[in-house]
């Protein structure tokens, strides 16, 4: 008889094999996580952002989001610029108004009277404007602008002078200065280096570019359509009208106000703030009088006039050279 051999049946069981985790396994980056098995280079580390970066996750907020300019903490990201490469093109810098595809550079947003004022600057076209009026009391060469003049004595002069409406200090805050047109003629200068009084051809082009034609740019009146409520600003110190009510107001930036005038032949009085706004130009007309604008509350047209007397006491806007 055959004897049976007996091989004991030996069953070899195993818990089942863990998955595989892949994911950062350095403790020291900002997405270590404690789970993974298998390191996948998809570590990043607080380098990997700026030093002014207070994000570090998975999800960086916009503090940790580069603009289109490099710059970091912007909300603006590259899809709002129609290129955004290493040469920052145009389209990619933002103007003095926030606007993306300007030409402005940010040294160009602003500058700097011989006294230290600053102003706002605003690229229109082609063209960069002071956004403010000018307020200076010297010329150029570091000569004081004449001031102080009474009623009388200003209807009479036939040289450079400034004049604060009312003779308020605080008008001047606001509004600037008012100047006859002999400071705005003199040599000496009263816009800063490299900026000048614009000439009746160039208010022209801004005019043409808001939207005038060349045909209304030369007439004389109030021309255009709403030229006049895009150039101005701040409704709040505009009487109400027409000016204000256009749903193009203030959209230039060009923010002109209602400085009002000192006037040559009714005594040197002062008229109109709150209701009128005039500058001039630097282009004579005859020998007694020069072009100007004029911007009423009451029009969201453009008056252009050639009938200002040099001995009137306008806003003056400058434009660089």
């Amino acid at each position: 008889m055959k004897r049976l051999l007996f091989i004991p049946l030996v069953l070899f069981l195993s818990c089942e094999d863990e998955k595989d985790v892949y994911g950062c396994t350095d403790s020291t980056a900002c997405n270590f996580n404690d789970d993974a098995t298998i390191f996948d280079n998809s570590c990043f580390y607080p380098e990997d952002y700026e030093d002014n970066c207070g994000v570090c996750d998975l999800n960086p907020s916009n503090d940790c989001t580069q603009d289109c300019n490099g710059d970091w903490g912007g909300d603006a990201i590259e899809d709002m610029c129609d290129t955004c490469d290493e040469d920052l093109s145009n389209d990619c810098i933002q103007d003095c108004a926030g606007v993306w595809g300007g030409t402005t550079q940010p040294e160009d947003c602003t500058v700097t009277d011989i006294d230290g004022n600053i102003y706002q600057n605003v690229q229109i076209g082609d063209q960069l404007w002071m956004a403010e009026n000018l307020k200076v009391i010297h010329y150029k060469n570091g000569d004081e602008i004449p001031t102080g003049y009474s009623n009388s004595e200003w209807a009479n002069l036939s040289t450079g002078a400034y004049a604060v409406y009312n003779d308020d200090p605080s008008n001047t805050d606001v509004y600037g200065n008012l100047y006859n047109w002999y400071a705005v003629e003199d040599e000496r200068g009263v816009c800063p280096a490299g900026w000048n009084v614009p000439t009746d051809d160039e208010i022209k082009q801004l005019e043409m570019y808001l939207g005038m034609s060349q045909s209304e740019a030369d007439d004389t009146g109030y021309r255009g359509t709403n030229e006049g409520s895009k150039l101005v600003g701040k409704s709040d110190l505009w009487n109400g009208g027409a000016l204000d009510n256009n749903p193009e107001f203030g959209t230039s930036g060009f923010d002109f106000l209602p400085g009002g005038y000192r006037d040559n032949y009714n005594f040197g009085n002062y008229y109109s703030m709150g209701g009128y706004g005039y500058f001039w130009s630097s282009t004579e007309f005859n020998n007694g009088s020069a072009w100007y604008r004029l911007l009423g509350y009451d029009y969201s047209e453009i008056n252009r006039f050639n009938f200002g007397y040099k001995r009137y006491g306008f806003s003056v806007r400058c434009i660089r050279d």
